[in-house]
């Protein structure tokens, strides 16, 4: 291409009173070949009726039998272990109230001892 071409061409792709750094600035367009295709669009409503299939199966199922046998085995646990401690607790609660009468009698009958020993003392003394 001779100069006086590439000029004419340019007048013809550029507007009269363009600058120079302006033209730099623009950016060719694609064509057509150069814009890469989309990929094509997934079948949705296939999918979702995989999805919905799924699920219908995931609900049909019964729930997890070791799961709920476990589960069946630890209330149990629990619930022996509850009454053990019942059974504990009133233990302990019977075994207080014996020590505190035990208690009791003790010092009553360490009372009947000092009463006595002073009578004794008493009577010992009037005696002479």
């Amino acid at each position: 291409m001779t100069k006086q071409a590439l000029q004419k061409e340019l007048l013809e792709k550029v507007k009269p009173g363009a600058k120079p750094s302006d033209i730099k600035r623009l950016k060719r367009s694609k064509s057509a070949g150069d814009i890469p295709t989309a990929p094509p669009l997934p079948n949705l409503a296939q999918e979702n009726q995989q999805l919905k299939d799924q699920l219908a199966r995931l609900k049909a199922t019964p729930p997890n039998l070791f799961l709920s046998g476990l589960l069946e085995t630890k209330q149990q646990e629990l619930e022996k272990v509850r009454k053990e401690s019942e059974t504990k607790s009133n233990t302990i609660r019977l075994l207080r109230e014996n020590l505190e009468r035990d208690t009791k009698e003790q010092e009553i009958g360490e009372l009947k001892k000092q009463l006595d020993n002073s009578l004794e003392a008493r009577t010992k003394a009037l005696s002479d």
